[in-house]
């Protein structure tokens, strides 16, 4: 297990940072490890208000909140600790804020940071910032590798819808741990029918389904929860989706590596060719653990709750060779 912290350190700096409905992303010390920030140290210069810290990726001045957590009143004066969280986070991630009332301690030095003036960016999608050269403020994260596994993008709304009917790999984050993803999180943008999520792997142009749960009808204009899963997955796997209906919120451009996709409906059928659309990001994520759950490997094969077994689709939840795990 590997240490995570980003951000600068909580300390009485020589200045603040006016943080009233504003959010700001610190660009010094960026996350050096995917995993979970389980603890948020702030020194606020006078008391914060309805104050949220959370995680942000992208790159030049497009940047989107990948997850956060609402610390709530933050008292002035001193490092104040928020323990026990589970911020989800990847390497390279920068740290943020955004409060209702305060200011943050900072310093006219270091990496500078982005802001969005009148803005609460937590939970939404992406946003063009302005950038502030040199500053540093006292917001700090700190967790592990841990065992906790992530692939794929925020779900919030986003801009634009994409439709159904083919199959789709977002390259964005591929997993970062060998396991079991055990929920699937997505948000469409209509409703959505015969909805199927899994775990691709491959490289280049070619990909083949890992492992994939069906979903079904998928309802839209919220994130939609999908727990209690059994989808194996390896490290560098990418999550993917099909449905026959409806449209999954999209963006179409800024800080993501982009979509592969292919016509049809593609779990269970083999390597597969798909064309790449570069700086397209769609609002589905899988989590779970590392180490196999209760059907996941077998002497090498992969089994789900609507897995492979020896190459062959099986939708019997927990069967291998015919025999009930």
């Amino acid at each position: 297990m590997t240490a995570i912290d980003v951000g600068g350190a909580a300390t009485d700096r020589a200045s603040a940072w006016g943080a009233a409905f504003t959010t700001v992303i610190d660009l010094n010390n960026p996350a050096n490890a995917a995993g979970t920030i389980t603890t948020i140290e702030i020194w606020a210069q006078s008391e914060l208000s309805g104050c949220k810290a959370g995680t942000f990726f992208g790159s030049g001045t497009v940047y989107s909140n990948r997850d956060y957590e609402t610390l709530g009143t933050v008292a002035a004066g001193s490092k104040q600790t928020f323990s026990g969280l589970a911020l989800q986070v990847y390497t390279g991630d920068f740290i943020g804020a955004y409060c209702s009332a305060g200011n943050i301690e900072a310093d006219t030095s270091g990496s500078g940071a982005y802001f969005l003036s009148a803005t609460d960016a937590m939970g939404g999608g992406k946003l063009t910032y302005i950038y502030n050269p040199g500053a540093t403020l006292s917001v700090y994260g700190i967790g592990d590798t841990g065992s906790t596994i992530y692939m794929g993008s925020p779900v919030v709304n986003r801009a634009l819808g994409q439709i159904g009917t083919y199959t789709l790999i977002d390259y964005s984050t591929p997993a970062n741990l060998d396991g079991v993803i055990t929920k699937f999180e997505c948000w469409f943008a209509t409703d959505a029918t015969g909805v199927k999520m899994g775990t691709f792997t491959g490289s280049g142009t070619d990909w083949d389904d890992h492992d994939y749960a069906t979903l079904g009808d998928v309802a839209s204009g919220s994130k939609q929860t999908f727990s209690g899963l059994n989808v194996a997955v390896s490290v560098g796997d990418c999550i993917g989706a099909y449905w026959a209906t409806g449209q999954m919120e999209v963006d179409t451009s800024g800080g993501a590596v982009g979509l592969g996709y292919v016509s049809g409906d593609k779990f269970g059928a083999g390597v597969a060719t798909y064309t790449a659309a570069a700086n397209l990001i769609l609002s589905m994520l899988g989590t779970g653990g590392s180490g196999w759950a209760n059907i996941a490997k077998i002497n090498g094969i992969v089994s789900s709750s609507v897995g492979k077994v020896n190459g062959i689709v099986s939708s019997s939840v927990g069967k291998v060779n015919g025999v009930a795990v």
